[in-house]
């Protein structure tokens, strides 16, 4: 669920093996439309602005062997953008800024023998390149991105003397 034609409610995105089906909210918890977008089965659907234009467009993993990018017009149609090839059943998908620039790359798992994590960097306006791989063991499936960083706080309240170091 997203708020993808950008009215405040969540609207309803379902993956099938014909594709994304939309369903827009109207605000009271009823979805209408018959949106499909055609795609390979999905098995994972992220929501995100992969284009930077301020709406939130979707990308897919597929069991094919590809992650889908469809870009968002802005009132919750999908059309345009491309397919990355990635290779074998794409199961877990993830986006964040992984070089620094600004833009949302992203992370596929490919769940095979080969154990591995794709990684594809955006050029800013919704299409990928690279091609490198991460080697993770057997089956990977699921994907997170995140930034986790451990804090601790100390403080004294009483000076001591420390004897000198010897």
């Amino acid at each position: 669920m997203a708020d993808i034609d950008s009215d405040g409610d969540l609207d309803l995105l379902a993956g099938s093996s014909g594709g994304v089906a939309v369903r827009l909210n109207n605000g009271s918890g009823a979805f209408s439309g018959t949106q499909t977008v055609t795609l390979p089965t999905s098995w994972t659907i992220v929501m995100a602005d992969v284009d930077g234009d301020g709406d939130l467009d979707l990308t897919s993993a597929s069991q094919s062997g590809k992650v889908s990018i469809r870009l968002n017009d802005g009132s919750g149609t999908f059309s345009g953008g491309s397919d990355v090839t990635i290779g074998g059943t794409v199961q877990g998908l993830a986006l964040g800024d992984l070089d620094g620039d600004g833009d949302l790359d992203f992370v596929a798992s490919v769940h095979a023998t080969t154990g591995t994590v794709a990684v594809r960097f955006n050029n800013g306006s919704g299409s990928f390149s690279g091609s490198t791989s991460v080697s993770v063991g057997s089956n990977p499936n699921g994907m997170t991105l995140g930034t986790w960083m451990a804090t601790a706080t100390w403080t004294c309240s009483r000076p001591t003397k420390l004897p000198p170091a010897r």
